[in-house]
């Protein structure tokens, strides 16, 4: 019986027709694959990349999706930090793995994920899989992820992120095999042959300061402990924001100031500040609730660039067996624009860690993952890692 197998190839070209020449002089034997899971800068032409996965892979599932700046590829051959184009490759004759695609059009974002689960389901001929693995467009990630548990119940773990690009220009792209067309979402169900496991987790620590939300209206934060919340979360953070509270962009002044809340010990779900409305409402990335009591978390340089390679610690330390045959690490655009300077380190750790392991992994807009209790979440400003066990003759 075929083996698992879990490879990943990359280029750095500018040029999409060179990018998929370099991929294609890697591939090998990678055409036998079950399932794909395709990165690209948004400076590529995403219709021609999925025109040459639809001819090269005529009979393989794939998610094609946009990633922040590029994406990262470590394998025998290659270590690339920001990748142009990464196409990881899943062979698993013994596995199951189904794709299913939405497109909100009319719906609202709640019921073209329970209706994309609903036929991926149909797929799977209803049998619950190992995960899921899901790649959404920004905004109302909680309500995809509430439509997906509609339908499949809370108990199967969801994993992945939210499409990005370089500039929050809103130019992310999500794409299936299914059509050259973009989608809202791609839903992947996947039950592998190997041992699977999972971390969600931030570089972040809580300073030991706590707020109220006291007015709250999704993504949108009117007041913190009764006061206007830009002015609060300002006190609380030491006037990270004081230049921006007449209002204003602040993704940038508040990456290594976000808040969390704690949903079991010490495990924390973050938000990432992004806007200072004039009258001093601020939004987040994710939603919050009137009466969520919020902890101020502090992060670093060093905590996010030693973070990466922990995280996938921590999910291969769950398993029976230790050794690996590859992993899919979402790392969110935020925390990676925060320390790209020093990137490298990142790419260096995971080398010295996990260097006979092909590892994957995309840039974000938000992050979904599973906690220790189980609850599959939306959070900004995390790291997340799946990790495949390895097989053995």
């Amino acid at each position: 019986m075929p083996l698992f197998k879990f490879n990943c190839y990359s280029s750095n070209s500018t040029d999409t027709p060179h990018a998929l020449n370099e991929i294609e002089a890697q591939l090998n034997h990678a055409h036998n694959a079950t399932f794909l899971i395709v990165y690209f800068d948004v400076q590529l032409n995403a219709e021609v990349i999925w025109r040459w996965l639809s001819a090269q892979f005529e009979n393989t599932q794939f998610i094609l999706s946009s990633s922040c700046q590029g994406s990262f590829c470590h394998n025998e051959y290659y270590n690339h930090a920001f990748a142009t184009l990464t196409v990881v490759s899943i062979s698993d004759p013994s596995g199951y793995y189904f794709v299913s695609s939405g497109k909100r059009d009319n719906l609202s974002t709640f019921d073209t994920a329970q209706s994309a689960t609903n036929q991926l389901l149909k797929n799977t001929f209803s049998e619950s899989p190992e995960l899921l693995w899901i790649t959404l467009s920004p905004g109302d990630e909680e309500q995809a992820i509430a439509g997906i548990q509609a339908a499949i119940g809370q108990r199967v773990p969801i994993i992945g992120g939210s499409a990005s690009d370089n500039d929050v220009s809103g130019q992310w792209q999500v794409y299936t095999h299914h059509t050259a067309t973009p989608c809202s979402m791609a839903i992947a169900s996947l039950t592998p042959s190997v041992a699977v496991s999972f971390s969600f987790s931030s570089g972040y620590a809580p300073s030991g300061l706590t707020t109220k939300v006291t007015q709250a209206s999704g993504r949108n934060v009117a007041t913190l402990d009764n006061t206007p919340a830009a002015i609060r979360y300002n006190q609380l953070t030491n006037g990270t924001i004081s230049q921006s509270l007449t209002g204003g962009n602040i993704l940038g002044l508040t990456s290594f100031h976000p808040i969390g809340r704690e949903v079991s010990k010490d495990e924390y779900l973050l938000s990432h500040p992004e806007n200072v409305h004039s009258n001093g409402t601020l939004s987040l990335f994710s939603s919050l609730d009137e009466g969520d009591v919020l902890h101020i978390m502090h992060g670093s340089t060093d905590s996010l660039l030693r973070r990466a390679h922990q995280v996938i610690h921590n999910a291969q330390h769950t398993l029976d067996d230790p050794a690996l045959s590859g992993c899919m690490l979402i790392y969110c655009a935020g925390c990676m624009l925060s320390v790209k300077s020093q990137f490298e380190q990142v790419t260096k750790n995971i080398c010295q860690d996990f260097n006979s392991v092909p590892v994957a992994g995309v840039y974000t807009f938000g992050e979904q993952g599973c906690f220790l209790d189980g609850q599959s979440r939306h959070g900004n400003l995390m790291i997340s890692a799946l990790v495949f066990g390895a097989t053995h003759d």
